[in-house]
């Protein structure tokens, strides 16, 4: 983890369930093949013991918040 998410505006504008959402997947990210990607929506529902509407609605506000991307790949966990 790094000391410069303390300094993160995009972070501190978020609730803190999307802060620990992210974090999480922070962690799934760095369990993938492509480090710093994620896996479907499913999988990531899954991972962190959430209904699927949940992880949609997480992912859609890291997504709006500009701490996920999408590429070729899906999406792509960061926090710049």
């Amino acid at each position: 983890m790094y000391s410069n998410i303390l300094e993160s505006h995009k972070l501190h504008r978020l609730k803190g369930d999307h802060v620990k959402g992210w974090l999480y997947l922070l962690a799934l990210a760095n369990l993938q093949t492509v480090r710093g990607t994620l896996p479907v929506v499913g999988d990531i529902a899954f991972a962190l013991r959430l209904k699927l509407e949940k992880a949609e609605t997480l992912l859609k506000t890291l997504l709006d918040a500009g701490l996920l991307s999408r590429n070729s790949h899906g999406y792509v966990i960061h926090d710049s």
